[in-house]
């Protein structure tokens, strides 16, 4: 039976729940009118995968529990404020099932709440981690939002090559879960070789990751990943499957006149499921989660080792 994610990150269940709790004590901290932007969509929780991936790759080593806990906490927070600044630029009416806060609050506390959020995010981490992993969250930080401002203006370019493709989601999603296993391996002590090859391994997840979740933009039922299929595409983002479609000899050309033309977003999801693109997709997404298993060979057997490798594995296999 292949393990759910309950299964994968049962290990560090009990730490997560202290991550939960850690999560609204800094919440009530705040201010009444600041608490009450996020609250809404930190609670509506979703997978909390980068907090256990910290707790997960902080058994590597040596780490203090407070310290995990303080850069699980802030990690989540910086994820967070990401997602609030994303919703204001692409528009989007929800997020993690209820009413995203710009549509709630309006832009304007939508973007200060998000920089709020962020800022104790990166404190945080710089408590629990000290200038090593305070130096390599402001880099973070400054290249998702590089990535972000060239995203925007490469919307709609059917011309996105692979390379660029990949260049945007390394920096729209695996610096971050890079971010989760290095400042991790700091705080638990772990040598140069040790601390590049859990870098490596967290890069190459969220690239997995990425890919895989872009996939089910086109081959998910909608309830599955609780979003229309064809959202990202309906928003402009040009994601692998469909660069990968372009090139089928098959359906290419009549993807791009549908898209050149303000086709229907449907015709061309079902262009797409009818390519060699979704095959070509998942295998890249496979290529990726492969590559992040390798990086764990120099940390040898044993059950934490072996349940990363089953998260690199889950993450493209999962149904959402």
């Amino acid at each position: 039976m292949t393990p759910t994610v309950t299964d994968l990150l049962a290990p560090v269940a009990a730490e997560l729940e202290v991550i939960e709790r850690r999560l609204v004590t800094e919440l009530d901290s705040d201010s009444a009118r600041m608490a009450a932007t996020l609250r809404p969509i930190v609670l509506g929780g979703g997978k909390r995968l980068r907090p256990a991936l910290v707790l997960l790759a902080g058994r590597l080593g040596s780490a203090s529990a407070e310290a995990l806990a303080d850069i699980a906490t802030g990690i989540e927070f910086i994820h967070t404020a990401t997602l609030v600044h994303d919703d204001v630029i692409d528009e989007s009416p929800t997020r993690r099932g209820v009413t995203a806060v710009h549509v709630r609050e309006g832009r304007a506390a939508a973007i200060v709440s998000g920089d709020h959020y962020l800022a104790k995010g990166i404190g945080l981490c710089a408590k629990g981690g000290g200038a090593a992993v305070a130096k390599r969250v402001a880099q973070t930080v400054m290249t998702i939002c590089s990535g972000e401002l060239d995203a925007m203006s490469r919307s709609g370019d059917l011309g996105l090559s692979l390379a660029e493709y990949e260049t945007a989601i390394e920096r729209k999603t695996a610096v971050l879960t890079e971010l989760c296993c290095y400042a991790a391996g700091v705080v638990a002590g772990l040598d140069a070789r040790h601390l590049d090859a859990l870098a490596g391994f967290g890069h190459d997840l969220g690239m997995a990751f990425q890919v895989a979740d872009d996939l089910f933009d086109y081959i998910a039922d909608s309830g599955d990943v609780g979003k229309p299929v064809g959202a990202d595409l309906a928003q402009g983002t040009v994601t692998l499957p469909l660069i990968l479609a372009l090139e089928d000899a098959a359906v290419g050309s009549r993807i791009r006149d549908e898209l050149e033309g303000g086709g229907d977003v449907a015709e061309v999801v079902t262009l797409v499921r009818a390519s060699n693109g979704v095959a070509r997709a998942r295998a890249r997404a496979d290529e990726f989660a492969e590559s992040a298993r390798r990086h764990l060979a120099v940390f040898g057997d044993g059950p934490d080792v072996a349940n990363l490798a089953a998260i690199a594995s889950y993450v493209v296999r999962r149904s959402s």
